[in-house]
């Protein structure tokens, strides 16, 4: 009744299926599972889109939080690698000093999660970086 090497526990029907699925394991073939047909229903589609667009927003989040904190780092390296005062010109230690009143003026509320304030933050950074490195290319940004 079943092929050489199948292994056989019960006769019902319910069981021939895993069985069967087990031979074909034991003997290295996949089984192809037939998947239900899904209802293609406008919400269903609509569903599926609104999953790519949260997919996007994550991705989008992701890589435009990593360049800035990027911009920031590199900010934060150039400034520091000045650490006595005598090391700066006069026009330098004025930028730092318009620098350190902008990053004092900065006023967020993180908590409420307002484009306005990341808006903010990507401005601020952005000034930052343009000044503290006045060579850096920022064609790719915005």
């Amino acid at each position: 009744m079943y092929p050489a090497g199948f292994l056989s526990f019960t006769t019902d029907n319910s069981d021939r299926c895993s069985l069967i699925s087990l031979s074909l394991l034991l003997k290295g073939k996949k089984t192809r599972h037939k998947r239900p047909e899904q209802e293609v229903s406008p919400v269903t589609m609509l569903t599926d889109e609104l999953d790519a667009v949260r997919r996007d927003l994550r991705r989008t989040i992701r890589a435009y939080a990593a360049r800035l904190e990027l911009d920031l780092a590199e900010s934060i390296a150039a400034v520091t690698r000045y650490r006595r005062a005598e090391d700066l010109s006069h026009e330098r230690l004025h930028d730092i000093r318009d620098l350190t009143i902008m990053m004092r003026k900065r006023k967020l509320k993180p908590e409420k999660g307002r484009r306005k304030d990341v808006r903010k933050l990507d401005s601020l950074i952005r000034d930052l970086h343009s000044i503290a490195q006045p060579n850096a290319d920022h064609s790719d940004s915005k």
